[in-house]
Formats: structure tokens, C-alpha cells, sequence
């Protein structure tokens, strides 16, 4: 009704609660209906409500003096390393002609640390962190008259191209850029690295209370499997790790100690202590071990390898067990539905089918395979029946390929050892 109308967004800076007309606003200069003694009333501070041929639209009269302000980032880089160049560029929204502009910036990181610049568009070579940016713009010859550009929290990410995580570190701090400032918590490394980074695990075992997920070109890598451990506790019923990256590489560390008790059929069912997922990734010179899938639909109780971009290469994978007495599982060491998985050891796993090895896709080349037994589970039913203890070795599921491997010594309650 009447000369209402509705608009995107005319404002100097409605981010940050300004919401004056900027010059030039379309649609609000001159556009609202007159009343008689207009002419004497005043806008919101206290201006003439009446500027130009008609009244302007909203508690303020558009003056054609105020100016707006936004930016962003150069090359719409927002993250990057401690070593490199940060680019911000200011623009600056119904410039009037003859005005000389300074800039005032204002990073300030999530430890209250402060970096100010008053270029135009300033370049920088930041310190580590997480950095929220304010930008605001004001007339040199009346500093009065300024626009700010509304606030982004938290929108530059420095990191350290190498983050180290140490054992029991009484000193550790941020950016955990070295040795002897490492985290004691991997996971809050992973959330900090960016692609490219390199995440050094030090002696000492790391237990965390939630599965690392790695879908970054990141690599993990430890001081060798016999030094360097991480675990999960039992109670987080999760997997220890997921790649889901083609970038993304774990090595030379041992991964334990999973208890999933979540029911499986879905994403949850495959790789109870490691999942190589869509995306891909590399798991080499690990140990997989003590990862316990108790529930139904398990796959792989120590590796699933779901993707064709996915290698598993030089690891021991052993003493991993998918056994739930209510079902049959598939694949008490590795479960292969695509990608490759070379000159690993696979020994002393249990399930109730394919204790070794379950492979429906993928290749399997140059590893050794022993020791794993495939037991009985009962399944709940009328009168209740004995299954499984198929497959102590492999389990073939109608697909992939098995290349220059050695079995020994696998066993099988039923048959097929």
C-alpha cells in the first residue's frame, strides 16, 4: 500500500548496523508520497524530510554525500601458509566525485592479537591463525563522514605447512608449528591443517574421543608403526580413521583399539579401523590392529578399501576381528571392493566369513596372508542355526583380482580354509 516498497540491500553497511541509504540507493530517493507540512518535518537525524522534488523512502533522507564500502579477498585466496602473501581489496560503493578516501583495517585473530593497515589495499604476510577482518573507509577532508563494510569473522586462515603432534606436551601452542609446541590432540591439528600441510605424529601414543577424518590433501605421517600410536576410546564407537581424499596419506603410525557397535548397512558397516572412502587416499608402512566391529553388517574390520582411488601398501593388518555371534561378516583384516592393496601382511584376523581377506572388486597383489580363522557365528532364528566359518584366507565375492599372494596356515570352522 501506498509507496511501500521492498529492497535488496540499499544500505551504507547493514552488516554492521548502518542501515543509512547509500548514495544513488535506486528505488528511495524521491520515490515516497508527500504530506501536507512535509516541508517542515524533520528524518531520523534530524535532517530536512524533505530533500529533492519528493520525500525519500525509510526514516532517512538519501544524501548524497554518504558512500557504502565492501571487500574482499585478492584472488579469493582466504587460506594459505605462514609464508605466504595475504591480498584484501576494498571497494568502495557511490564514491562522490572529488573525495579523497583513507582506509582503515583491522585483523584481529582468535587470541585478541591485532594487525592494522591503512592501505587501499593492503598485502600481508601474516602469522598463523584464524584472523577476523573489519574494514572501513573515510572521507581525508572530513573523517567524520565513513562507511564501514560489514565484518567477517574468521576469514583468512594462516597455517604452518608443518603441524606436530607431541605426547603428554605440558607446553603446547598454537600454531603447533613445531616440536616442541606440539598438540597432544591429533584431531585438532587435522581441523587446523589445510591441503598441503603435513601432520608429524611424535613418539607416544595419542588416544582420541572421535574419528579422524582426513578429506584434505593432508599426510599423516608418524616416527615408524612401532612409536608412534593412535587409538580411540572404545566408548566413542567410531573408526579409528577414514581417507577421503586422493590427496590424503596416513603413514608410519599404528591405529587401534576401535569398538563400533553401530549397526552397519550403511558408510558406519565399512572399515572399523580404517576406511579408505569415495574420495580415495594412501594408507602405507601402518599397522592396523585390535579394531573390533560388534555389530551387524560389518565389513572390514581393520581396513575397507571402498574406492578405486584408494591403495593400501606395505602395512600389517592383524589381530582384527569382525565376529558378531548373530550374523556373518565379511572380511576380519581388509575388505577390497575397489583400489589396491600390495605387499601387506595379513595375519591373525577372525570373522565369520573371509577372515583374511573379503574381495569383491580392486586388487589384491603381493601379500601375505596367514594365520586368520573364520568361526561360526550363531544367527538368531526358529530353532537357531549355525553360520559361517567360510573363507579363513579369502573370501571371493565375484570380483576383483588376486596377484602373487601366499596363504598359510588360515583356518575355517565349516570349510574353505
Amino acid at each position: 500500500p501506498g509507496n511501500s516498497i521492498k529492497v535488496s540491500d540499499p544500505f551504507i553497511a547493514s552488516g554492521a548496523g548502518d542501515l543509512h541509504p547509500a548514495a544513488g540507493s535506486a528505488g528511495l530517493a524521491d520515490k515516497g508520497q508527500d504530506w501536507e507540512g512535509v516541508e517542515d518535518d524533520l528524518d531520523f537525524d534530524g535532517k530536512p524530510r524533505k530533500s529533492g522534488s519528493s520525500v525519500d523512502i525509510g526514516c532517512y533522507e538519501v544524501d548524497a554525500t554518504l558512500f557504502s564500502c565492501s571487500f574482499d579477498a585478492a584472488d579469493g585466496k582466504v587460506e594459505g601458509f605462514i609464508d605466504e602473501d595475504f591480498g584484501l581489496v576494498s571497494d568502495i560503493v557511490n564514491p562522490p566525485d572529488g573525495v579523497k578516501f583513507g582506509y582503515d583495517w583491522t585483523l584481529t585473530d582468535r587470541f585478541g592479537k591485532v594487525i592494522k593497515s591503512n592501505d587501499a589495499n593492503p598485502t600481508l604476510r601474516l602469522p598463523g591463525g584464524w584472523y577476523s577482518v573489519e574494514m572501513s573507509v573515510y572521507n581525508v577532508d572530513n573523517p567524520a563522514q565513513r562507511a564501514a563494510a560489514s565484518p567477517r569473522v574468521d576469514f583468512l586462515h594462516v597455517c604452518a605447512r608443518d603441524l606436530y603432534a607431541t605426547a603428554g606436551n605440558a607446553n603446547a601452542a598454537y600454531p603447533w608449528a613445531t616440536p616442541e609446541t606440539g598438540s597432544t590432540n591429533v584431531n585438532e591439528l587435522l581441523t587446523e591443517a589445510i591441503g598441503g600441510c603435513v601432520i608429524h605424529i611424535g613418539e607416544g601414543t595419542f588416544t582420541n574421543r572421535a574419528e579422524m577424518v582426513v578429506n584434505k590433501a593432508v599426510t599423516i605421517t608418524g616416527e615408524g608403526w612401532e612409536k608412534s600410536v593412535i587409538r580411540i576410546l572404545g566408548s566413542a564407537n567410531r573408526r579409528v580413521l577414514c581417507l577421503d581424499h586422493e590427496g590424503a596419506v596416513c603413514e608410519k603410525v599404528t591405529l587401534c583399539d576401535s569398538r563400533n557397535n553401530l549397526h552397519g548397512g550403511n558408510d558406519d558397516g565399512y572399515g572399523t579401523g580404517v576406511r579408505i572412502a569415495s574420495a580415495g587416499g594412501e594408507l602405507r608402512d601402518c599397522r592396523v590392529t585390535d579394531n573390533q566391529a560388534m555389530n551387524y553388517y560389518q565389513f572390514g574390520a581393520g581396513v575397507s578399501v571402498r574406492s578405486s582411488k584408494g591403495v593400501v601398501r606395505r602395512c600389517i593388518i592383524d589381530n582384527n576381528s569382525n565376529l558378531y555371534r548373530e550374523t556373518v561378516q565379511h572380511g576380519g583384516g581388509i575388505d577390497v571392493t575397489a583400489g589396491l592393496v600390495e605387499n601387506c601382511l595379513v595375519v591373525s584376523n577372525t570373522s565369520g566369513d573371509g577372515a583374511g581377506i573379503s574381495l569383491s572388486g580392486g586388487t589384491i597383489r603381493n601379500c601375505t596372508v596367514a594365520f586368520n580363522k573364520a568361526l561360526k557365528c550363531w544367527e538368531t532364528a526358529p530353532g537357531g542355526t549355525y553360520m559361517g566359518g567360510y573363507s579363513g584366507g579369502v573370501r571371493l565375492n565375484g570380483g576383483g583380482k588376486l596377484q602373487n599372494r601366499v596363504f598359510y596356515a588360515n583356518t575355517a570352522e565349516t570349510n574353505m580354509a
